[in-house]
C-alpha cells in the first residue's frame, strides 16, 4: 500500500535485457514528517505521566489535543510548561488544583 508524499522514488539505474525487458531500479528514500507542536505537547503528556488511557491530537471543543493518563500528576499535567510549549494555560490550571504552582514547575 503506497501513502502518498510518505516516500520518493529516485530511478538509481535502468538495465536492458536481451529479451528487451527494461527493468529501473529505484531507491526508496522515507520523508521525514516534522511533529506538530500539538503532538510534541501532548507527548510530553505522555512521557511523564504513569501511563495513560488515550492520547490525541485531533481538535476537539476548545483543545487542540488531548491526553488522558491513567492517574494525574502534578508532573505530567505541567511537563509541556516547565519545558517551555505553548497552550499550557488549562495544564497549569489542573497542576494548581493538584496543589503545585508555575514556580515548582
Amino acid at each position: 500500500m503506497e501513502r502518498s508524499g510518505s516516500f520518493r522514488a529516485q530511478v538509481d539505474t535502468t538495465t536492458k535485457f536481451e529479451c528487451g525487458v527494461v527493468l529501473d531500479v529505484h531507491k526508496i528514500v522515507p520523508i521525514r514528517v516534522i511533529p506538530s507542536d500539538v503532538s510534541e505537547h501532548e507527548a510530553t503528556h505522555v512521557v511523564a505521566s504513569d501511563g495513560i488511557i488515550s492520547a490525541t491530537i485531533i481538535p476537539s471543543e476548545n483543545a487542540l489535543g488531548t491526553t488522558v493518563p491513567k492517574r494525574m500528576t502534578v508532573g505530567a499535567a505541567g511537563a509541556p510548561a516547565a519545558l517551555g510549549y505553548r497552550g499550557t494555560s488549562h495544564d497549569l490550571r489542573v497542576a494548581a488544583s493538584y496543589g503545585s504552582d508555575e514556580k515548582q514547575l
